[in-house]
């Protein structure tokens, strides 16, 4: 169905149909920009990984979260006997502020530890390879196939 305009000709409303040149123009106007989608589309990805990865670890503080690499790392030199006198006060700690050893502090972060950085490993993965088919993507069509890839990906 052709598009209709009305102009004001003269101080009278002329209704027209637009030529297929206005009506493109007017389509192309209306249109989100590429970037847009895909800047959305990148949200919404870090989005959906931040509450995967919040439904599995609950309500942990950012800071606490940030920690866990370098406490994980000291919590294994801790079990192997070779933490540094930082590695070991960072979870002796730990320990007494949570009423345990610090070996039993220590074997807890490293049995978390080691259930973890494999989800954190699927997840980057899953991210990047979303993320590249974003960037890769030419239209609005391709970036919204981009991201329903990673949702179904993701489920």
């Amino acid at each position: 169905m052709a598009m209709r305009t009305v102009e004001i000709i003269e101080g009278q409303a002329v209704a027209r149909t637009l030529t297929a040149q206005e009506e493109a123009a007017f389509e192309t106007s209306r249109a989100v920009p590429v970037a847009q989608v895909k800047a959305a589309a990148v949200a919404r990805i870090v989005a959906l990984i931040d509450a995967r990865a919040a439904a599995i670890t609950g309500p942990t503080p950012e800071f606490e979260r940030a920690s866990w690499p370098l406490k994980a790392q000291a919590a294994r030199a801790y079990g192997a006997g070779t933490a540094t006198a930082a590695q070991a006060a960072l979870i002796d700690a730990e320990a007494a502020a949570a009423g345990e050893s610090g070996t039993v502090a220590a074997q807890r972060i490293v049995d978390r530890a080691d259930a973890w950085e494999p989800i954190i490993g699927r997840l980057t993965g899953l991210r990047r390879v979303a993320f590249a088919a974003v960037e890769r993507a030419q239209s609005e069509a391709a970036v919204r196939t981009a991201l329903a890839t990673f949702e179904a990906a993701l489920a």
